[in-house]
This record gives structure tokens, sequence and C-alpha cells, in this order.
């Protein structure tokens, strides 16, 4: 037994498990205590408590794992430090002060654990590969010359923004900034946007029950790493429940940068772009 997947909740932790189940390789699965995810139960996982990382490091090294993969999402967690154990309390100064900065400072800390402790990180692309898709449009609608500019300054944003670790992606729309996400995620980005939108439709109609008054499909959502995140870790996850509330909020079309971002069932993501119409761009 050489590698455990640390999981928290969404989808790509269940392909991973299943790529490695289906490639044979042995491995084991733990959930992170208050993050469990229903579908991973048929791998007997084990939960991590964060207090009790010292102890869960020493038991990984007494089995012989190698090599770590941390997947899925989770917020930052509160931890009682009342009931930290033994082992872990060597390890306390360094969680302290990973919790005193922002999400990707505080990942690093917390990964030069158990670096230090001889594990190897590995990351959900090293595990499946297929998850980073080709440069180029995917989908049958063509983005215009304009989506393409608002991709450039969407992309133009998150680097400026990477110094202040606030999110991962951005609407832009005409030129004009719409939406940045901040720790509440993507898609809570995205609803707020689509109730800015509703309530646009309700200022222009005369008529509150006016159910011909409809907004128009405008702007893009630009997905991307941050300038100097821990790929291996973090990388930004879309699938098919972006494009479905993409196309809910009015979204017209959906863009990630090549190389750093991962797209959770391909097949599934591109029928739902042609089917409601949106653009589906990778750019280089």
């Amino acid at each position: 037994m050489e590698l455990v997947l640390v999981s928290g909740v969404g989808g790509l932790p269940q392909v991973l498990a299943a790529n490695l189940e289906s490639a044979g390789s042995a491995f084991l699965v733990y959930e992170i205590e208050g993050f469990e995810n229903k579908g991973l139960e048929k791998y007997s996982p084990q939960t991590l408590i964060l207090e009790h990382l010292g102890s869960f490091i020493d038991q990984l090294k007494k089995i012989g794992i190698k090599q770590i993969c941390f997947a899925g999402s989770i917020t930052r967690p509160n931890l009682n430090f009342s009931l930290v154990d033994e082992l872990t309390l060597p390890l306390v100064p360094v969680i302290a002060e990973a919790l005193k900065h922002g999400d990707d400072q505080a990942l690093r800390l917390i990964l030069s654990i158990f670096e230090d402790s001889g594990f190897k990180i590995l990351g959900a692309h090293e595990i499946c590969p297929e998850l980073l898709i080709s440069a180029g449009v995917h989908s049958e609608i063509q983005p215009e010359p304009s989506d393409y500019k608002d991709a450039q300054k969407a992309e133009e944003l998150m680097i400026g923004l990477s110094p202040f670790d606030i999110g991962q992606s951005c609407i832009v729309s005409s030129g004009q900034v719409l939406g940045i996400e901040t720790s509440s995620g993507t898609d809570m980005m995205l609803e707020s946007i689509g109730f800015i939108k509703s309530l646009k439709v309700v200022e222009k109609s005369k008529f509150l029950c006016d159910e011909d008054q409809k907004f128009v499909k405008n702007g893009l959502l630009y997905k991307a790493a941050k300038i100097g995140q821990d790929l291996r870790v973090d990388m930004p996850v879309i699938g098919p429940e972006t494009f479905c509330l993409a196309n809910k909020v009015g979204i017209k079309g959906v863009v990630i940068k090549f190389g750093n971002a991962l797209v959770l069932n391909y097949e599934e993501c591109l029928r739902l772009s042609n089917s409601f119409g949106l653009f589906f761009l990778v750019e280089k």
C-alpha cells in the first residue's frame, strides 16, 4: 500500500478513486471529518480528524504509505486545540500559523508538514491526466471577437488579483467585471449574478408577471489557477454543474485556462454546452 487519497466533498475524489480502482492500484481513502463524501462509501473510507494530524501521519508511515493525493473541496476548518493529541502537539505552531493566512499560503504550510515527513504529494492530474483537456474551442458555438477580449480581460484581472489570494474565477461581460469569486466559491458568485440579472428584468418590465421579459445571455465565466497556486492540491475544477448554473443565470460561455483547470465528465460538459448554446473555450 503506497497511496492515500484524502478527500473533501465534490466529484473529483470519486473520479480519482474510480480511476485508481480500474488501474488496479492499491490505495486507502480518508475523509476529512466534517466533509464526508457519500460517493466514496464503497471504498470504506476512514476519517481524518485534523486535531489528530500527527497520529494520522504516524499511522501512514507505519503502513508504508509513500504518496498522498488531496482532492475535493473543504471550507476553512474551525480547529479545537483542546482536542489535539500528543503526536499533533509539535505541529500546532505550524497549524496555527497556517490559519492566519489566505488559502494558498495556508495550504503550503500544511503541505510542508507532510513533505517534511517524507511523503510525496500527488496531484489529481497526475492520477487522471485526461482531466486536463486540450486548448481550443470545444463547443459547437463559437465565441465572438468580443468574447475573446472579455477572456483576455478576465485573465489579466485574475493575474492582478493573485497576490490577494481571493478566488479562482470571475465573470466579465462587454469589458465590465460583473463578479469576482470570494471564499464563498464559484457557485455563489454565479447565483449572485443571476439574482442581479433577475432584478434588472423586473425593473425593465411594466408588469411583474410579464413572462415574455427575458434577459439575454451575456458575459463569460473565466476560471483559472492563481499565479503561484500549488496545482497539486488546489487546481480549479469545473463539471456539468458549472454549465447548468452558467445557463441558469444567463452566462453565454465558459472559459478555462489550459493546463491549470480540471474538467470532470468532459463528454457531459460538452453535451450540456451544445444543448444550452454556450461556448466552451480552453485558452492557451
